[in-house]
């Protein structure tokens, strides 16, 4: 059915981004989601400040926009909650692995914005799988949990959480990353 005249008018004076121009800002600022190579689980953040896994996308929880810092880091902001991605805890300075696992791990959480060194991560690696390293604790962006079949993951409140490991323990801290006009 061809548009009114007057719905052709109202179209005509949307200022909307030319499809050129949208690339472009997809390049600087790619949006991604992370899934975790052995637990199959996507990062996210729920109503509530710990990131965690689930298993399934959901919405904009499991969307992260990347920030390019001056100095090759980059910052993830969520989509639903617009909070940033941050690493607690105090700074490894052991050998990987000296920790002795993952169970005493500080907690991954999610923060307003913030150019704090907690909310920069070093990307490790090449292709589809990635590492994420804090650039202030260098601890390793790790998967807890059981590993999903593509079951549901506990309901909002009992997912797994995501925290900083010392090691890349069980490949747990082993990411693919998939994006829209990533530009990686």
């Amino acid at each position: 059915m061809p548009l009114s005249s007057k719905a052709r008018a109202e179209v005509a004076s949307l200022r909307l981004p030319s499809p050129n121009k949208v690339v472009s800002l997809l390049r600087h600022r790619p949006v991604i989601v992370l899934k975790n190579s052995e637990t199959n689980l996507y990062l996210a953040q729920q109503n509530q400040p710990t990131a965690v896994g689930i298993a399934q996308e959901n919405g904009n929880q499991n969307r992260w926009v990347v920030i390019k810092n001056t100095d090759n880091t980059i910052s993830l902001q969520n989509m639903a909650t617009r909070q940033f991605l941050y690493a607690t805890g105090n700074r490894f300075e052991g050998n990987p692995g000296s920790e002795g696992g993952w169970l005493s791990s500080p907690e991954v959480t999610c923060v307003a914005p913030t150019d704090d060194d907690r909310a920069q991560w070093h990307l490790i690696g090449g292709g589809p799988q990635y590492q994420l390293k804090n650039k202030a604790t260098s601890r390793l962006l790790f998967s807890t949990g059981e590993v999903n079949g593509g079951s549901s993951a506990g309901t909002e409140g009992q997912n797994p959480k995501i925290v900083g490991a010392d090691a890349n323990y069980y490949n747990r801290s082993v990411w693919q990353i998939q994006g829209l006009e990533c530009g990686f």
